[in-house]
């Protein structure tokens, strides 16, 4: 991943081997990620709403008002302030009668990161590694290991591409296109935005309907383990079995946000007013790192090394892969038109549908062999 022309991430790796004695080794190390804020090197505005509902602006100073500049970014307000952006007219609560809101002082503000958006700089990403070999008898050993490990690129082109262009901003990104695949020439983030227009901005903010994403999203999160024994069967057979699991945090979630919270009959009013945030007239996408998932799994491989011109191996794993539907980037999991949020039943409530994931395949079983035909110079024999 790029910012701007600047390489976002980087890390440090040590490792170390530990023989305790002349059948146990212990090997151990630690991997150390540092991240650099993600920002565009170019005056790209970067927008959109905090988890709590206040609108952030990804700049690090307001632009002037729209009467001023007649070109975006710029703040339609006649003196350039936020002070009554919706034109002194705040949603109203129809249970109350009153607006949701001040409309002198409506929920948006300056982000407190700047121009920065998503995961926080720093050298958070901590990826402790550690393993154990106990050779129990001359042909058998138990190994085991433990290690976390981070994903610091999952969607973030998409997500920052429906970030980008938004309220301040005058217009939108539809630049699409197949980057860094195998044997292209790399290419940064930034490269692929893509601005049509020049229009003004709404009078607010309130009726986006775009694909957000929480400015404070952080990079998933996997700590993976296993333990296992293998048993030499003969000179050339080895015959493992084993546990392997999973438990992954910080997953990528994305669905409709600002939903009503109970269901019933209205008007668009009514319902409004039982979102989490009645100012928004829109139930936006939103991608936050509040998913969860976990992988177990039994494995038992046969394995015979080349041996008389003849090497076969075959495995087995039953495994089981359940989450709250983080494995469907982007209407992946549900098919064309779903629109990416059908996998909750309630966006606030995660765990109510917490179920198999679309990569979970129960049984897999796999068998190849190769056979040296005893025919030719170099053949086997």
């Amino acid at each position: 991943m790029a910012s701007g022309n600047r390489v976002s991430s980087y890390g440090y790796f040590a490792q170390d081997v530990w023989t305790v004695s002349r059948n146990i080794t212990i090997t151990y190390g630690l991997r150390l990620d540092h991240r650099r804020p993600f920002a565009p090197d170019s005056g790209t505005i970067v927008s959109g709403p905090n988890t709590d509902g206040v609108y952030w602006i990804g700049m690090k100073a307001l632009p002037a008002a729209c009467n001023v500049t007649n070109a975006a970014p710029c703040i339609p307000s006649a003196d350039g302030s936020l002070a009554g952006i919706d034109g002194g007219v705040a949603p109203i609560d129809p249970t109350t009668g009153k607006p949701y809101y001040n409309a002198a002082e409506p929920p948006i503000q300056l982000s407190p990161y700047g121009t920065t958006w998503g995961a926080k700089g720093g050298w958070g990403n901590w990826g402790p590694r550690f393993g154990i070999a106990w050779r129990i008898d001359p042909k058998t050993t138990l190994r085991g290991g433990y290690g976390i490990v981070y994903d610091s690129t999952m969607g973030m082109e998409q997500d920052w591409k429906g970030n980008s262009g938004n309220w301040p901003g005058g217009g939108s990104v539809v630049s699409s296109i197949a980057m860094n695949q195998t044997g292209s020439p790399l290419a940064n983030i930034e490269s692929t935005f893509g601005q049509v227009g020049t229009v003004l901005p709404a009078a607010d903010p309130w009726s986006l309907g775009n694909w957000f994403m929480d400015p404070h999203i952080k990079d998933p999160r996997s700590q993976q383990y296993n333990l296992g024994v293998e048993r030499e069967l003969g000179p050339n057979t080895a015959l493992s079995m084993g546990y392997v699991g999973s438990l992954d945090d910080r997953v990528g979630i994305t669905g409709l946000w600002n939903t009503a919270q109970t269901p019933g009959t209205g008007t668009a009013a009514q319902v409004r007013a039982r979102t989490p945030f009645p100012w928004y007239n829109t139930s936006a996408f939103y991608s936050t790192s509040n998913g969860t998932s976990n992988y177990n799994a039994f494995q038992l491989k046969l394995d015979r090394r080349f041996s008389n011109g003849f090497q076969y191996l075959v495995s087995y794993t039953w495994s089981k892969a359940i989450g709250e539907g983080g494995s469907g980037l982007f209407d992946v999991e549900n098919g064309p038109g779903s629109g990416g949020y059908s996998i909750w039943q309630n966006y606030y409530n995660l765990k109510a549908s917490m179920g198999v994931l679309a990569f979970n395949i129960p049984h897999f079983l796999a068998i190849a062999g190769q056979y040296a035909v005893p025919v030719g110079k170099d053949s086997a024999t």
